[in-house]
């Protein structure tokens, strides 16, 4: 779960009036291994980044308020749905984003004579089996469409807060990222 500055910024408030250090919460959380809990502490506090049960854990360990959690999961979710539709609602070319090997891309603008998304799906797909890659059509920030590298339409699906839909590269903190190309 992602995307909680107000109830990361609680927490931390929480935490620093009690004079806790990220270790001693992750104590006072259980961890055997205080250099791991420490770190998830920090992460959820400075990216909004935790799992509903860390997020139980930390709540029975600085006692917080279950409604003043629920109500600023809530706040923030609302805030992120309002940022995302603002951000989905802004054009966007339709692009083609190509996979060269695992985790390197690059990006290509669709033709500006290619103004339907049918023509564009066509094109993609010829693309994908010419040059036998696996590919992405971006039709607009919301709506994509993958092709396998015979040029085969694979899914269609629309982004939404919580899911983006890019192809990406996971590390095993579960951390994405992507190394892409633009033309």
């Amino acid at each position: 779960m992602s995307n909680r500055k107000h109830l990361s910024r609680y927490v931390r408030e929480e935490r620093t009036k009690r004079g806790w250090s990220f270790h001693y919460l992750a104590k006072a959380m259980g961890y055997r291994n205080l250099n791991k809990g420490a770190n998830r502490v920090t992460q959820l506090e400075r990216e909004g980044i935790c799992s509903e049960d860390f997020l139980r854990k930390v709540s029975v360990a600085l006692e917080l308020v279950p409604e003043q959690v629920e109500a600023l999961i809530t706040k923030d979710r609302e805030e992120h749905q309002r940022e995302f539709d603002e951000w989905a609602s802004k054009p966007s070319p339709m692009t083609i984003i190509t996979r060269h090997i695992a985790g390197f891309y690059t990006g290509t603008r669709v033709p500006e004579n290619i103004t339907e998304p049918k023509d564009a799906i066509s094109y993609a797909s010829q693309q994908a089996k010419e040059h036998q890659k696996m590919l992405w059509l971006k039709l607009d920030r919301i709506h994509t469409v993958k092709f396998n590298e015979s040029g085969e339409q694979v899914i269609q699906f629309a982004l939404s807060p919580d899911f983006q839909g890019t192809p990406t590269m996971t590390t095993k903190r579960g951390r994405s990222f992507l190394f892409e190309v633009m033309d």
